[in-house]
């Protein structure tokens, strides 16, 4: 009788085991950090992940560190010589937004900027390249290629042309008594 009755006793001690597994499992879910995300003008509940709010902590200070030591590399090239900074004012605006916007100083910049200061490095560069400034050189090469890309598509969905259509403004050049007629007869009509 004694066997018999240990088997039943197995299968109860593992449905224990499996209820006691999955309470702690909902209790831990619910001992866990959230936090609220918008996005797209709707706003959701995530869990807060400890170790991947510290990578992206981490992943935030070493792209800081990557654009001061650019930041940095290029105020001690443009500091080397006096007049630098008015000779070569992409390349000044280029630091003035790495020191004022951090990270974002490449988004929103038209791509003529971007070329034209990417011209002014690549003309005082001497080697060795220091790390600073080869990475600022790679970011205005990246930057002036998404600028590029996003000029073409908004030149696509632009439309067509104003001058397709049947009125058109002429523009040709008159003389002195041209324009003194024109308001001759301007004065008239008034």
């Amino acid at each position: 009788m004694r066997r018999s009755a240990e088997p039943e006793q197995e299968d109860r001690n593992e449905q224990a085991t499996t209820m006691l597994e999955s309470v702690w499992g909902t209790l831990s879910l619910l001992n866990k950090q959230i936090k609220l995300e918008r996005a797209d003008g709707k706003v959701r509940v995530v869990l807060d992940d400890p170790a991947a709010a510290k990578r992206k902590a981490q992943a935030s200070a070493h792209a800081e560190q990557v654009i001061s030591g650019m930041r940095d590399e290029l105020t001690g090239l443009l500091d080397r010589c006096k007049g630098s900074r008015r000779s070569l004012p992409h390349l000044a605006g280029i630091e003035h937004a790495l020191k004022t916007q951090g990270a974002g100083a490449f988004d929103g910049m038209p791509e003529r900027v971007l070329a034209r200061a990417s011209q002014q490095l690549e003309a005082v560069l001497t080697e060795p390249i220091s790390a600073g400034l080869s990475d600022l050189r790679s970011r205005l090469l990246v930057a002036q290629t998404a600028a590029e890309e996003g000029e073409s598509a908004t030149t696509k969905n632009a439309g067509p042309s104003s001058f397709l259509t049947d009125q058109k403004l002429l523009v040709s050049e008159g003389s002195v008594s041209d324009f003194m007629r024109a308001v001759a007869e301007a004065e008239g009509k008034a």
